[in-house]
Protein backbone atom coordinates (compact mmCIF):
# COMPACT_ATOMS: atom_id res chain seq x y z
CA UNK A 1 0.00 0.00 0.00
CA UNK A 2 1.03 4.15 -0.58
CA UNK A 3 3.16 4.86 2.08
CA UNK A 4 6.02 4.10 4.65
CA UNK A 5 5.81 1.81 7.50
CA UNK A 6 8.32 2.50 10.72
CA UNK A 7 9.01 0.56 13.55
CA UNK A 8 11.57 1.15 16.57
CA UNK A 9 11.60 -0.23 20.30
CA UNK A 10 13.87 1.36 23.34
CA UNK A 11 14.54 0.28 26.84
CA UNK A 12 15.89 2.11 29.68
CA UNK A 13 16.99 1.20 33.15
CA UNK A 14 18.02 4.08 36.16
CA UNK A 15 18.72 3.76 39.53
CA UNK A 16 18.10 7.50 41.74
CA UNK A 17 18.22 7.67 45.52
CA UNK A 18 14.62 8.54 46.64
CA UNK A 19 13.97 12.28 46.84
CA UNK A 20 13.57 13.20 50.48
CA UNK A 21 11.15 16.05 49.74
CA UNK A 22 8.75 13.20 49.23
CA UNK A 23 9.72 11.07 52.31
CA UNK A 24 8.43 13.57 54.99
CA UNK A 25 8.46 11.66 57.63
CA UNK A 26 10.69 8.46 56.69
CA UNK A 27 14.45 8.88 56.85
CA UNK A 28 14.72 5.14 55.09
CA UNK A 29 17.79 5.45 52.67
CA UNK A 30 16.02 3.84 49.28
CA UNK A 31 17.28 3.52 45.78
CA UNK A 32 14.37 3.48 43.53
CA UNK A 33 15.06 1.65 40.26
CA UNK A 34 13.22 2.58 37.03
CA UNK A 35 12.57 0.49 33.84
CA UNK A 36 11.03 0.95 30.72
CA UNK A 37 10.18 -0.79 27.28
CA UNK A 38 8.79 1.24 24.64
CA UNK A 39 7.53 0.13 21.25
CA UNK A 40 6.37 2.63 18.71
CA UNK A 41 4.68 2.05 15.03
CA UNK A 42 4.81 4.49 12.34
CA UNK A 43 2.71 5.02 8.85
CA UNK A 44 3.65 7.64 6.21
CA UNK A 45 0.58 8.40 4.11
CA UNK A 46 2.64 11.76 3.13
CA UNK A 47 6.08 12.38 3.78
CA UNK A 48 4.92 15.47 6.21
CA UNK A 49 2.21 13.71 8.02
CA UNK A 50 3.60 11.01 9.55
CA UNK A 51 0.93 9.41 12.08
CA UNK A 52 2.19 6.80 15.06
CA UNK A 53 0.50 4.48 17.42
CA UNK A 54 3.08 3.82 20.67
CA UNK A 55 3.03 1.36 23.64
CA UNK A 56 4.86 1.94 26.57
CA UNK A 57 5.37 -0.24 29.57
CA UNK A 58 7.43 1.15 32.76
CA UNK A 59 8.06 -0.39 36.31
CA UNK A 60 9.55 1.30 39.32
CA UNK A 61 11.07 -0.79 42.25
CA UNK A 62 11.95 0.28 45.65
CA UNK A 63 14.90 -1.22 47.58
CA UNK A 64 13.62 -0.69 50.95
CA UNK A 65 11.09 -3.13 52.22
CA UNK A 66 9.24 -0.50 54.30
CA UNK A 67 8.79 1.80 51.22
CA UNK A 68 7.39 -1.48 48.82
CA UNK A 69 4.00 -0.12 48.55
CA UNK A 70 5.24 2.64 46.22
CA UNK A 71 6.23 -0.17 43.78
CA UNK A 72 4.30 1.21 40.58
CA UNK A 73 3.76 -0.53 36.86
CA UNK A 74 2.60 1.83 34.10
CA UNK A 75 1.38 1.18 31.15
CA UNK A 76 0.46 3.62 28.48
CA UNK A 77 -1.06 3.95 24.45
CA UNK A 78 -0.07 7.12 22.88
CA UNK A 79 -1.94 7.48 19.45
CA UNK A 80 -1.16 10.97 17.49
CA UNK A 81 -0.77 12.94 14.11
CA UNK A 82 2.17 14.73 13.28
CA UNK A 83 2.69 17.17 10.60
CA UNK A 84 6.60 18.74 9.09
CA UNK A 85 6.69 22.00 8.22
CA UNK A 86 9.06 22.40 5.16
CA UNK A 87 10.76 25.42 7.17
CA UNK A 88 11.85 22.97 9.82
CA UNK A 89 8.91 23.64 12.63
CA UNK A 90 6.02 21.21 13.61
CA UNK A 91 2.97 20.11 15.23
CA UNK A 92 2.13 17.08 16.96
CA UNK A 93 -2.04 16.20 18.17
CA UNK A 94 -1.94 13.06 20.61
CA UNK A 95 -4.45 11.08 23.18
CA UNK A 96 -2.44 9.25 25.87
CA UNK A 97 -4.58 6.37 28.15
CA UNK A 98 -2.33 5.74 30.88
CA UNK A 99 -2.75 3.19 33.58
CA UNK A 100 -1.21 2.69 36.78
CA UNK A 101 -0.76 0.01 39.08
CA UNK A 102 0.53 -0.63 42.88
CA UNK A 103 1.05 -3.85 43.02
CA UNK A 104 2.01 -4.30 47.17
CA UNK A 105 -1.31 -2.51 47.71
CA UNK A 106 -4.38 -4.88 47.04
CA UNK A 107 -8.00 -3.76 47.63
CA UNK A 108 -6.39 -0.06 48.54
CA UNK A 109 -9.04 2.13 47.42
CA UNK A 110 -7.39 5.18 45.24
CA UNK A 111 -3.68 3.37 45.02
CA UNK A 112 -4.13 2.55 41.33
CA UNK A 113 -5.14 5.35 38.70
CA UNK A 114 -6.26 5.81 35.32
CA UNK A 115 -5.10 9.01 33.15
CA UNK A 116 -6.18 10.61 29.73
CA UNK A 117 -4.27 13.29 28.22
CA UNK A 118 -5.69 15.23 25.10
CA UNK A 119 -2.27 17.47 23.88
CA UNK A 120 -1.24 19.81 21.08
CA UNK A 121 2.65 19.95 20.97
CA UNK A 122 4.04 23.15 18.83
CA UNK A 123 7.79 23.17 17.67
CA UNK A 124 8.34 26.54 16.37
CA UNK A 125 11.60 28.30 15.17
CA UNK A 126 10.83 31.76 14.25
CA UNK A 127 14.91 32.44 13.42
CA UNK A 128 18.10 30.69 13.72
CA UNK A 129 19.02 31.73 17.13
CA UNK A 130 15.95 31.14 18.48
CA UNK A 131 13.04 28.48 19.64
CA UNK A 132 9.73 27.81 21.10
CA UNK A 133 8.21 24.52 22.38
CA UNK A 134 4.34 24.56 23.32
CA UNK A 135 2.65 21.75 25.14
CA UNK A 136 -0.76 22.42 25.75
CA UNK A 137 -4.02 20.18 26.36
CA UNK A 138 -6.57 18.84 28.79
CA UNK A 139 -5.93 16.18 31.38
CA UNK A 140 -7.89 13.79 33.43
CA UNK A 141 -6.89 11.56 36.20
CA UNK A 142 -8.97 9.25 38.26
CA UNK A 143 -8.06 7.50 41.00
CA UNK A 144 -9.63 4.04 40.97
CA UNK A 145 -12.78 3.71 43.32
CA UNK A 146 -12.00 7.28 44.79
CA UNK A 147 -14.15 9.93 42.98
CA UNK A 148 -12.82 12.86 45.03
CA UNK A 149 -9.50 12.01 44.90
CA UNK A 150 -9.08 13.01 41.17
CA UNK A 151 -8.33 15.93 38.55
CA UNK A 152 -9.54 17.40 35.45
CA UNK A 153 -8.26 20.42 33.93
CA UNK A 154 -5.73 22.28 31.53
CA UNK A 155 -2.28 21.26 31.34
CA UNK A 156 0.58 21.94 29.52
CA UNK A 157 4.30 23.77 29.62
CA UNK A 158 5.93 26.63 27.33
CA UNK A 159 9.89 26.46 26.70
CA UNK A 160 11.83 29.23 25.01
CA UNK A 161 15.44 29.40 23.64
CA UNK A 162 17.33 32.01 22.46
CA UNK A 163 21.43 31.89 21.84
CA UNK A 164 22.49 35.21 20.27
CA UNK A 165 26.16 34.70 20.02
CA UNK A 166 27.71 30.53 19.85
CA UNK A 167 28.60 30.83 23.45
CA UNK A 168 25.69 32.12 24.94
CA UNK A 169 22.48 31.19 25.42
CA UNK A 170 19.36 31.76 27.32
CA UNK A 171 16.11 29.94 27.98
CA UNK A 172 12.64 30.53 30.04
CA UNK A 173 9.83 27.81 30.98
CA UNK A 174 6.34 27.76 31.91
CA UNK A 175 4.09 24.89 32.88
CA UNK A 176 1.75 23.67 34.83
CA UNK A 177 1.56 19.51 35.00
CA UNK A 178 0.18 16.54 36.51
CA UNK A 179 3.14 14.22 37.69
CA UNK A 180 3.20 11.03 39.54
CA UNK A 181 4.28 10.63 43.44
CA UNK A 182 6.57 7.77 42.75
CA UNK A 183 7.62 7.98 46.97
CA UNK A 184 5.08 8.70 49.82
CA UNK A 185 4.84 7.86 52.96
CA UNK A 186 2.40 6.05 54.59
CA UNK A 187 -0.13 8.10 55.91
CA UNK A 188 -1.02 8.98 52.24
CA UNK A 189 -1.53 5.66 50.77
CA UNK A 190 -4.64 5.61 49.36
CA UNK A 191 -5.42 8.76 50.02
CA UNK A 192 -3.13 10.86 46.63
CA UNK A 193 -0.45 9.45 44.35
CA UNK A 194 -0.17 12.59 42.34
CA UNK A 195 1.05 16.32 42.23
CA UNK A 196 -0.18 19.48 40.22
CA UNK A 197 2.75 21.25 39.65
CA UNK A 198 3.41 24.61 38.58
CA UNK A 199 6.54 25.83 37.80
CA UNK A 200 8.50 29.01 36.24
CA UNK A 201 11.88 29.96 35.79
CA UNK A 202 14.33 31.75 33.76
CA UNK A 203 18.02 30.65 32.82
CA UNK A 204 21.45 30.96 30.70
CA UNK A 205 24.53 28.97 29.79
CA UNK A 206 28.08 29.99 28.63
CA UNK A 207 30.04 27.94 26.65
CA UNK A 208 33.43 29.49 25.95
CA UNK A 209 34.89 25.84 24.73
CA UNK A 210 33.79 22.71 23.62
CA UNK A 211 34.87 20.90 26.98
CA UNK A 212 33.76 24.17 29.55
CA UNK A 213 30.25 25.26 30.34
CA UNK A 214 28.69 27.57 32.80
CA UNK A 215 24.64 27.07 33.67
CA UNK A 216 22.98 29.75 35.94
CA UNK A 217 19.21 29.27 36.42
CA UNK A 218 16.47 30.68 38.54
CA UNK A 219 13.37 28.65 39.24
CA UNK A 220 9.80 28.37 41.52
CA UNK A 221 7.39 25.98 41.58
CA UNK A 222 4.58 25.29 43.40
CA UNK A 223 3.04 21.91 43.86
CA UNK A 224 -0.47 20.74 45.03
CA UNK A 225 -0.98 17.11 46.47
CA UNK A 226 -3.60 15.39 44.97
CA UNK A 227 -4.68 18.53 43.52
CA UNK A 228 -5.28 20.18 47.17
CA UNK A 229 -4.49 23.19 47.88
CA UNK A 230 -4.36 22.70 51.65
CA UNK A 231 -1.06 20.43 50.97
CA UNK A 232 0.65 23.12 48.86
CA UNK A 233 4.13 22.61 48.93
CA UNK A 234 6.45 25.79 46.89
CA UNK A 235 10.26 25.61 46.46
CA UNK A 236 12.10 28.51 44.92
CA UNK A 237 15.51 27.75 43.64
CA UNK A 238 18.69 29.14 42.29
CA UNK A 239 21.72 26.96 40.37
Amino acid sequence: FPGRCTADASWSRSENLVNFADVRTNSTKDVVTSESLRFRFGYSPHPDLPVYVQRTHSTTRNSAETLAFNDLTVDSTEVGIQYNSPLGNQAVLFFRRTDGHYPNLPGVVGADYQQDDIQVAVTWKPGIKSALNLQYGQTRREQVNQPLGGFSGNTGRLNFEWAPTTVTSFNATLGREVTSITSFNQQNVGRANFAVVQSYGVGARWTPTAKISADARISNQAREIGGVPADKATTTGFA
